[in-house]
This record gives structure tokens, sequence and C-alpha cells, in this order.
């Protein structure tokens, strides 16, 4: 017989009327009578011959010895409330599902390289071992459910199609690494106390590592350090996701991701990525969509404090302008929140000065006020003769020179004159803290 497995052809020995008397009446002598069996098939017989067993179950099972299912094709493999030394699968090929729900595994635990057609159920268990998941392939869905690793984790090369992490606790350290998540991914209010590492080490630029639909990480916990860096992330949502240690985001596209209610101001680290950026200023993606379990003023105040910190993060990094574009998201979402007679006053600090971030455009409006404000001294004064004379008198009075004293002709156009003066004069000082925020800021005029 042949076994198809994607380009590669196997060939299949049938050893499934061997098994059911080596598992008839599982014993720790039965499965050692059977890993021998197993281990001279595997040193017979070439790399590409797989053993077909039908399907097995081992639920309940007690066994202080491991149980070896390298290159071993099942319909269907049911270990729920197994209880085993150890369980290799390593190049296992599983044609329906593979139900491991409430095992326990003592001493080694690896599929790598195994393939798993249907569903993947690893709920309720609890690992005390090292977990090899490396070149793992799940076609249907990966759940686990309320489980327990106690040791290292590892999913690297692993391609799965859909994945549910929920209530789970990972106590050693957990790696991801070129792993290709081609469906949605859930990591729901799970427990991560060692280090966590999801990265594409691929230099292929076409190759797409990493989250392709959407993914949460909705209320889980980060004790260690963890690490995003060069992935696909497409829908992401950290949102209520706490980060306890140096949570680093490296080589990203952020214009999808969600950190709603998650503290930025503290372990967030971020290093060569790409925010949404609409208008000359960078957005959040909770400030474009409308959440569902919040109101639009509780979103908005999440997302006000976020700009916050990403500016003084910024500021702390030397980074002026991305801490400028992101003051300028922060006023802007003040401006929405701000009553409606207060609108008006953000509106006009955006006009003359991009709530003091450009001094050019600051700088332009003076010269402009300047050059409007001088020949409406020519009209109303009395003193002054010819353009050139009003454009002194201006600069005086810019100055606040003893001799910028100028005598209208007519009481009528004092209110006119006043309110061109107090124009001019606060666009001065909008010019002076725009400046003086450019070098505060440690960067160069522009």
């Amino acid at each position: 017989m042949k076994l198809s497995l994607g380009d590669r052809q196997c060939e299949l020995l049938d050893v499934s009327q061997d098994v059911a008397l080596f598992f008839e009446q599982p014993s720790d002598s039965s499965v050692e009578k059977w890993n021998k069996f197993h281990q001279e098939l595997v040193d017979q017989y070439s790399y590409d011959t797989k053993f077909y067993v039908g399907s097995l179950s081992l639920c309940g099972a007690r066994l202080k010895t491991g149980v070896h299912f390298q290159n071993v094709v099942f319909d269907l493999l049911d270990l729920q409330g197994a209880d085993l030394g150890g369980l290799l699968l390593n190049g296992a090929y599983v044609k329906e599902q593979l139900k491991c729900r409430r095992l326990v595994v003592h001493n080694e635990f690896s599929c790598a390289g195994a393939m798993i057609c249907g569903d993947f159920y690893l709920n309720f268990a609890a690992i005390h071992c090292r977990a090899n998941f490396n070149e793992l392939q799940v076609d249907g869905c990966l759940q686990v459910v309320s489980s327990l690793f106690h040791d290292r984790l590892t999913f690297s090369e692993a391609r799965l199609e859909q994945v549910v992490f929920q209530s789970s606790s990972f106590l050693g350290q957990t790696s991801f690494e070129n792993t290709h998540f081609s469906g949605a991914a859930q990591f729901e209010v799970c427990d991560f106390r060692g280090d966590v590492v999801f990265r594409s080490m691929k230099k292929d630029k076409d190759a797409t590592v990493g989250f392709c639909e959407d993914a949460f990480f909705a209320g889980s916990r980060f004790w260690g350090a963890v690490e995003f860096s060069n992935l696909v992330m497409n829908d992401v949502s950290f949102a209520r996701t706490q980060f306890n240690k140096e949570a680093i985001f490296s080589s990203l596209s952020l214009k999808d991701v969600s950190f709603l209610y998650v503290d930025l101001s503290r372990n967030v680290r971020f290093y060569n990525v790409v925010w949404e950026e609409r208008h000359g200023r960078y957005y959040l993606k909770d400030e474009l969509e409308s959440g569902v379990l919040e109101t639009e003023h509780e979103r908005l105040d999440a997302v006000k404090k976020q700009y916050g910190e990403l500016v003084s993060y910024y500021d702390d990094v030397r980074d002026s302008e991305s801490g400028e574009k992101f003051f300028i998201s922060e006023m802007q979402v003040k401006a929405k929140k701000a009553k409606f007679y207060e609108k008006p006053v953000f509106a006009l600090y955006n006009i003359t000065s991009k709530f003091g971030t450009s001094w050019l455009r600051a700088a332009s409006l003076l010269l402009f006020l300047i050059f409007i404000f001088s020949p409406t001294v020519v009209c109303f004064s009395s003193e002054v003769d010819g353009y050139l004379s009003a454009l002194v008198k201006t600069i005086q009075l810019l100055l606040l020179h003893k001799n910028a004293y100028v005598e209208l002709k007519s009481d009528a156009i004092f209110f006119v004159y006043v309110l061109l003066q107090l124009a001019m004069l606060s666009q001065v000082a909008l010019f002076s803290l725009a400046i003086r925020r450019r070098f505060r800021r440690g960067g160069v005029p522009s």
C-alpha cells in the first residue's frame, strides 16, 4: 500500500494484527514488547515506510513505560485519561482525530514531524516533561484547554490550521519559532510563567510565518520575557494582556494589532515597527474601530492613555518624530472627547501649530499675520506713512518696543486692531513653544 504525504509517497506496512496482540490488555511488559517490535521495524525498513495500525485506544491506561509510535499510521488514536511514562509520536500520521483529554505524561512527550488530519484534543492534560511539537502539522483544530505544562514546550516549524489555547498554564519556556498559523489562533486567559518566543527566522520575504487570520491573547499573562519578531500580524488582539517582564515587538507591522487596556508605560519595547499613519500622525487600531465590550467613552479614554504612554516611550528612546506623531494623536483624541465649546480651541491649536509640534506651520502663519498686520497699520494709523514704515512698527510691536505705540485714526477700528495684535502675539508664543518642544525632544527643528 501507498500513503501520500504532500509531495512524498510512503510505503504502508500493515501491522494492525500485531498491535492488537500487544495492546489487547496493555501493561508495562506488553508495551516493552511492542517497543522492541516497533524498533525492529524501524531498523529494518527505510524512512519512507510507515506502519499502519488502524484505530487504537489506550483510554485510562496506566503505564510507567513510555509508548513509541514513530512513523505509525492511525485511523484514530484515543489516549483519553491515560497516564503514561512517555509518548513518542514522531513522524506519526493520524487520519481522523488524536484524543488526549486528561492525558498525563511523565518523562518524554514528542510529536515532532507528526501529521494530524483531523482535530487534536489536548484538554485537561498534565505534561510533566518537555513537550516537542516541532514540525507538527494539524489540519483540523488543536485544542489545549485547562492543561498544565511543567517544562519546556516547543512548536518550531509547526503548521497549524486552527488553534485554541485557553485557560492553560505553561511553567517552562514556550517557543513558537517559524510557526505558521493559517487559521484563527486563540491564546485566551493563559498563564505563561517562563519566557515566550513568537518569532520567524526565515529570510524569505514571501514566507508567511505568523498569524494569517485573527489571533487573540485577551486576558493572558506573561510573567517572563516575551518576544514577537518578524511575523505576519493580521488582526491580532492583546486586549487586557499583562506583560510583567520585558515584551519586545520587533520588525512587525502593528497596523492591525490591538493593545486595548494594555499598560504600555512599562516593560513593552518597540523596535523597527510600522504603525498605521494617516494625515501626519500615527493611529492605534482601537481608535479606528469601535469596541464591542466597551462604550465609546471608555474606549477613547483607554486609547488616549495609550497615546500618552507611547509619547513617553518614544521620548525616552530619543525618537522625536514618532513621539510627536503620537502626541498629535493624543491631542486629537482629547479633541474628540472635549465638550462642544472646547472643540474650537483644539481646532485652532491644530491649525496654528499642529498642537505645538510644527514650528514651520507656526512660523508660516506668523509671517502671514505680519504682512497682513502691516498694511492694516497704514490704513488705520494717522502716524504711519508707507508700507515699510508700517512693517517696522509691526516688528517693534512684536518686540514690545517702547516706540511701538500707534495712534489710530478712529476708535471704531480699535477692536479690529487689538484682535490682529493679539493674534500675532499669540502666534509668536506658539512658534516659541514649537521650537522649545522640538529642542526639548532632542531633535533639530524641521
